[in-house]
């Protein structure tokens, strides 16, 4: 993102500068675009995967100490 941040204000500057005729600067800016869309969908999806994965490993986490606590009892009661 930071890249194409960096390219855009280039672009911006080329065409304020008269480097890059308007033509060319709505045409490689719009192709910036679809990519900068690409990317944040991109993240959120992978945001949603972290966290998926990350509720797992809590998950895991509380099931291994169920089973600790039952194969080795801190205390022991009489019935």
């Amino acid at each position: 993102m930071n890249e194409l941040d960096a390219l855009f204000r280039k672009l911006y500057e080329d065409n304020a500068l008269g480097k890059i005729s308007d033509e060319r600067f709505v045409m490689l800016t719009s192709g910036y675009d679809d990519e900068r869309s690409a990317l944040k969908a991109k993240a959120a999806e992978l945001q949603k995967e972290l966290a998926a994965v990350e509720q797992k490993t809590v998950n895991a986490n509380r099931f291994v100490k169920i089973v600790r606590d039952c194969i080795a009892p801190s205390e022991l009661t009489m019935v």
